[in-house]
């Protein structure tokens, strides 16, 4: 939901300034790319995290950017930067809307996002398309999960099964 409102003002914006030709246009490329570094609450920590394969003619000498939900223990971010730096792009950015108030991600990674939306504090957080365990990312809303919803569906899709 972040990516989508942040493509709808890019979008906006684009429009009101009118480029009265290329040179004065901005033209955007998406590719999309699944990270995962969670188990229910529990981060899987930095060789545990999953990201799809990314091929060096998408990032070669490109300018590019990460949208990010968030940033939280730093292992999905310190991977996907290392493996996007490592195929030579021009200049390589990263927004994320949260960056979390985690000392562990301050400690072991020192960084800090190009671009950051707002700083959120270090609690498991739901909605606007974060999610626990495949729920609760349909919240129009952002905020702190209950420890009595982490119980209930710390399990949930084992008793009743997902819904493709």
């Amino acid at each position: 939901m972040f990516f989508q409102d942040l493509n709808e003002a890019l979008l906006n914006i684009r429009a009101e300034s009118q480029p009265k030709d290329e040179s004065e246009d901005v033209f955007i490329q998406y590719k999309f790319k699944k990270t995962s570094s969670y188990t229910n609450t529990s981060s899987v920590g930095p060789d545990g995290v999953k990201i799809d394969p990314i091929k060096r003619e998408e990032i070669e000498g490109k300018n590019l950017i990460i949208i990010e939900d968030m940033y939280d223990t730093g292992n999905s971010m310190a991977k996907m930067v290392s493996n996007i730096s490592a195929k030579d792009p021009k200049c390589l950015k990263v927004c994320v809307l949260l960056h979390k108030k985690n000392s562990d991600n301050q400690i072991n990674y020192g960084y800090k996002a190009d671009y950051i939306g707002f700083w959120c504090p270090d609690s498991f957080i739901i909605g606007y398309g974060m999610d626990y365990n495949e729920y609760f990312r349909d919240f129009r809303h952002i905020g702190i999960i209950a420890e009595s919803a982490i119980e209930k569906f710390k399990n949930w899709d084992k008793l009743f099964g997902l819904i493709l």
